[in-house]
């Protein structure tokens, strides 16, 4: 699941949790979004996307332990 607010991303596969935060994301995309891999690659079988709404409230806590680990 990858989810994409203002400069921030937070990508989760399984049990990994990525967070980012650079202005690039922020940028306007046309009906692309890139994640560069090595080695084998990787098989998506399901895509949906939605557009996002406001932060949820916890957000800033949720930041914070995602940062930290």
């Amino acid at each position: 699941m990858v989810e994409i607010k203002g400069d921030e991303v937070v990508v989760q596969f399984g049990d990994y949790v990525l967070y980012g935060k650079h202005p690039l994301i922020n940028g306007e995309r046309y009906d692309t979004f890139n994640f560069d891999a090595t080695g084998d690659g990787y098989l998506l079988d399901h895509l949906q996307a939605w557009t996002a709404g406001n932060y949820r409230n916890t957000w800033a806590e949720k930041r914070k332990m995602l940062v930290e680990e």
